[in-house]
């Protein structure tokens, strides 16, 4: 999820969307596939703080939690010249180095340690955000006990860290993935260090791009879980152009739709935006209008999507304001025009987003 999230666009500058720090949370469990989540941190007595104040208590949860049952471990290799054979003897090297005459022999070891990629991510994260001065003290001080804990975890400042490494290839435990996410998200809202050393972090729900990519991916599985009539994908749609070369293909942009729903007699396009701006601004005592570029955006993904069930399309806003609800016909299509309060208890966003697919 987070490796969609790139570098800041022009509409980054524009105003925020109004998301509690309640909903951003179960917006973050659902955007990491991991619903089981919300379940880690009491919420309910973070209203009003900062989301830092919320990756913070996150983290000393999580940590506290995977301290009490043994924090991952991994098995590494190390090698080494000792008068004590075990592990893999290399015979190259102890041979070339003459090593049999000092009655030693170099030995590939393979070790079950903490000090490896994922711990190197944990302690990182939790100094980073143990240096916040909105975070609370006493969260301050568990998140610097959980870093003495982890003293024999290399120092890696977490910028250098490859998150998503720590996650290829391996079967994690839902705590140990949701606080790699978490992890992760506070490494990209870092802002540049100061003058004088310190790291900040800014406020990823005043930048529409960020939250756009995790109310995406809160769509998909959010919708892929709570509701049985369609399946849910996220598939690219091909362009339909006639006798072009690769050369030519090679610069078309691709196009990925957010989601769609798919069932045996009906589909649903879904293109989900998070700006502020739903309407664009009017010009010379005009009317306001929707934005131009969003329609033309969800009318070419419905003209280009493979035939089959007859499709609708739904643009869909996490709301800023008042509420948005328009039907059209253009050009053969149906479209939806929607929005979704996310300033609201979470029960009410449960329920009107199974309402909108229903």
């Amino acid at each position: 999820m987070w490796a969609e999230l790139t570098a800041p666009t022009d509409e980054d500058a524009s105003p925020a969307v109004q998301v509690p720090i309640e909903n951003l949370y179960y917006l973050l469990c659902y955007a990491s596939k991991v619903p089981s989540a919300r379940g880690l941190v009491p919420v309910e007595g973070l209203v009003g703080p900062s989301p830092t104040t919320l990756y913070a208590q996150v983290l000393t949860q999580g940590l506290g939690r995977l301290r009490r049952r043994g924090l991952p471990r991994r098995y590494l290799d190390r090698v080494e010249d000792t008068r004590y054979p075990r592990g893999r003897i290399n015979m190259g090297p102890t041979v070339s180095r003459a090593l049999l005459q000092q009655g030693k022999l170099s030995c590939t070891i393979n070790e079950l340690v903490l000090d490896h990629s994922i711990n190197q991510v944990f302690k990182a994260a939790a100094r980073l955000l143990a240096a916040q001065p909105d975070v609370p003290k006493t969260c301050r001080a568990s998140l610097r006990n959980h870093v003495q804990f982890l003293g024999q975890v290399s120092d890696v400042p977490l910028k250098e860290l490859d998150i998503a490494a720590c996650r290829r290839g391996r079967r994690l435990d839902d705590v140990t993935a949701f606080l790699l996410n978490i992890c992760a998200l506070v490494r990209m809202v870092a802002l540049p260090k100061q003058a004088d050393g310190t790291e900040r972090l800014f406020d990823i729900r005043c930048s529409p791009q960020k939250m756009g990519a995790i109310f995406e991916s809160f769509l998909r599985e959010f919708l892929r879980r709570e509701q049985t009539r369609y399946t849910v994908g996220s598939p690219h749609i091909e362009w339909q152009a006639e006798d072009l070369d690769q050369v030519a293909a090679n610069y078309l942009p691709n196009m990925r739709s957010d989601v769609v729903l798919t069932s045996s007699d009906s589909r649903i396009l879904i293109e989900a935006k998070c700006t502020a701006r739903m309407i664009a601004p009017s010009y010379k005592g005009d009317r306001p209008k929707l934005r131009s570029e969003h329609l033309y955006q969800v009318l070419n993904y419905l003209k280009h999507l493979e035939p089959g069930a007859p499709t609708t399309g739904m643009l869909l806003y996490a709301q800023s304001g008042s509420a948005l609800s328009f039907d059209f016909t253009l050009g053969g299509h149906h479209l939806k025009i929607r929005s979704l309060n996310l300033d609201q208890p979470w029960e009410g966003i449960h329920h009107d987003l199974l309402e909108l697919v229903a």
